[in-house]
């Protein structure tokens, strides 16, 4: 399990959310230098839905399977 000093006191917390919490209340003039996070460097490109549809059947298979799933018509 991690446990989180706080680098101002002898506190520690079992959660990085307490500490923030903790020093944003007890210590206001201490801020937390977070890393950076440069974004990605281009959003993916949206992906076309029909791409990546099966092949519709073949029209004769289509009408052989209706043909005994529906009544005849006459």
């Amino acid at each position: 399990m991690t446990i989180h000093q706080c680098p101002k006191c002898e506190l520690r917390f079992d959660f990085k959310t307490e500490l923030d919490d903790h020093c944003w209340h007890d210590h206001p003039e201490f801020r937390h230098e977070y890393p950076v996070q440069h974004p990605a460097a281009e959003p993916p490109a949206p992906m076309d839905p029909a791409a990546h549809l099966p092949p519709a059947p073949h029209p004769t298979v289509v009408a052989r399977f209706l043909g005994w799933v529906l009544p005849q018509q006459r």
